[in-house]
């Protein structure tokens, strides 16, 4: 006696469908954390007026970032490309923001 068609299927249970993978998933978690270690190393924030870098007149942030040996640093950060339309003085976690944007983007000095 054959069965009908319907009771013949097997049905699986659905699985959960991650569309970018595990490694993706864990470069990116690995990233936001170390992006968070690094915002927690800067403070004391300031506009420090304008100065000339890379061919443009740039506005200038000073910060302190503490380094891995535990020694406290002071850096120029530059707002140029694409970080020239912001400003600094609307608060201290946005000034941390713009610092943490000009360390990434490589537009620092060490004073």
């Amino acid at each position: 006696m054959k069965l009908p068609i319907r009771s013949r299927l097997v049905r699986r249970p659905k699985k959960s469908v991650n569309p970018v993978g595990d490694i993706v998933l864990g470069m990116i978690n690995a990233f936001h954390q170390s992006a968070v270690e690094l915002r927690a190393r800067i403070s004391n924030v300031n506009p420090a007026g304008f100065e000339e870098f890379k061919d443009e007149l740039a506005a200038v942030l000073t910060f302190d970032f503490i380094e891995k040996d535990g020694l406290n640093s002071k850096y120029k950060g530059y707002l140029v490309g694409p970080n020239r339309d912001y400003v600094l003085g609307f608060g201290a976690e946005l000034d941390i923001s713009l610092a943490y944007k000009t360390f990434m983007s490589g537009d620092i000095v060490k004073i």
